[in-house]
């Protein structure tokens, strides 16, 4: 597997799962656990009591998610619009061909292919 193609993958497991219930439990889970065990007194404190270690572990976890759902959401972006044109492609192929079908019904009686107009009525 390619470097690009690893990390496209890599990203969109990580966007599924980011967007999981069970992200928002693990989450909730770390944090109270890293709250609680810095109020427990006789413990060993690894954060001062205003929580700057854990506001940066969250500030820098929100960073890498906002970065790699932008990602994703540029690649959805492009891979949408090629499909768009696909569409219109199509559209104006099955257009040209209703046109031709209509022409040839029509004959010599106006209304040919080309024609938006329809043919006229006596």
């Amino acid at each position: 597997m390619s470097r690009t193609r690893l990390a496209a993958h890599v990203g969109r497991a990580y966007a599924a799962f980011r967007g999981s219930t069970a992200f928002l439990w693990l989450l909730f889970a770390v944090v109270a656990g890293w709250i609680g065990w810095n109020l427990i007194p006789g413990l060993p404190h690894w954060d001062d009591p205003e929580f700057g270690r854990l506001n940066l572990f969250l500030s820098v976890e929100a960073s890498v998610t906002v970065s790699l759902l932008l990602a994703w959401s540029d690649r959805q972006a492009a891979a949408q619009r090629k499909l768009d044109e696909r569409l219109l492609h199509l559209m104006e192929a099955v257009y040209a061909l209703l046109l031709a079908r209509r022409g040839e019904a029509a004959g010599d009686a106006g209304g040919g292919v080309g024609s938006a107009e329809p043919p006229a009525q006596e």
